[in-house]
């Protein structure tokens, strides 16, 4: 079965003009692989979001094959998916949103393409909400390709159709602000996030995973994070060389300029930045280079969000 890497649904409204990127490497053997991910969102009003995002995963130039003349043909394999969403608030606190993707596949000289969708729903719920503190919990599930959707492989050696996983995801957060107006009255002191996700593979009996993560800001502008995850592999009848799960924990750090808050310039910039060990499938070679990640997020504010 073909693995589809995660997309998030923009199911939240939004403030203004959001762009986000992304850019890590290497994959494990694929040593010259990167990913890029760039995505781009906007409020069209107070019940209607909308987003457009694009996801590529580049395995680096390998030679294919020869021509006539002995000189070698190269090609670099890549998936990129192309992602619209829509997202709205049907009633007070409840969302919903709707993906509609393009899955572009090319891994020898012919380029595969599929059309799949996904939809997700969040429930915002307000424990507190005040001038010194702030306690939301958010509950959310989605279903990936809920179209059940193939995709076709063209080779010399002929065709095969594989499945797009159908993932359903049930997840929820805790989220807790606190503001001491005597540090300073325009910025958040201390910000904190806990979440759980829990991802179920339902066309296949491998690949469900349980995520785990928090976050903690100071004067939004130190953000520290921790994480741990788990997801059961396939260990191709070896269990004594492969792994039948793969677990780890994970950590990063990020930084934050909000400006809109510290200058009043209708702009808030966010910088990560994670370099990791990747966890081994295989129990015989775990010395594998670390994963690093470097991303960037720009808010430019439009207005302040009008509650409903």
């Amino acid at each position: 079965m073909y693995k589809l890497k995660y997309v998030p649904l923009l199911v939240g409204i939004g403030v203004g003009l959001e762009i986000y990127s992304s850019f890590a490497s290497p994959c494990y053997l694929l040593r010259k692989a990167s990913y890029n991910f760039v995505g781009v969102g906007c409020e069209i009003n107070n019940y209607l979001a909308a987003g457009l995002t694009r996801r590529h995963f580049n395995y680096g130039e390998y030679a294919l094959t020869e021509d006539i003349h002995g000189n070698a043909i190269y090609i670099t394999p890549y998936e990129s998916n192309y992602c619209l969403t829509l997202s709205a608030q049907v009633i007070k606190d409840l969302f919903i949103g709707l993906n509609s993707n393009i899955l572009l596949v090319q891994l020898t000289d012919k380029v595969s393409r599929t059309i799949y969708f996904d939809a997700g729903t969040i429930k915002e719920f307000i424990l507190t909400n005040n001038a010194v503190s702030r306690h939301l919990i958010y509950v959310g599930a989605s279903i990936t390709n809920f179209s059940y959707s193939k995709v076709r492989f063209t080779s010399f050696q002929g065709e095969s159709i594989n499945n797009l996983p159908v993932i359903i995801r049930y997840g929820a957060n805790y989220q807790f602000s606190y503001k001491n107006p005597r540090l300073n009255d325009s910025l958040k002191t201390i910000k904190s996030l806990v979440q759980v996700e829990y991802n179920d593979v339902i066309n296949s009996s491998y690949l469900s995973s349980i995520h785990l993560g928090v976050e903690l800001t100071i004067f939004e502008i130190y953000a520290f994070r921790a994480g741990y995850y788990m997801e059961r592999e396939y260990d191709y009848g070896l269990p004594a060389n492969n792994n039948s799960e793969i677990s780890s924990f994970t950590y990063g750090f990020g930084i934050q300029f909000p400006l809109y808050k510290l200058t009043k310039l209708p702009l808030n910039i966010k910088l990560d930045l994670t370099s990791l060990p990747q966890p081994s499938y295989s129990k015989t070679f775990t010395n594998w280079d670390n994963f690093t990640t470097t991303a960037v997020q720009i808010n430019w504010i439009f207005r302040t969000r009008n509650k409903l």
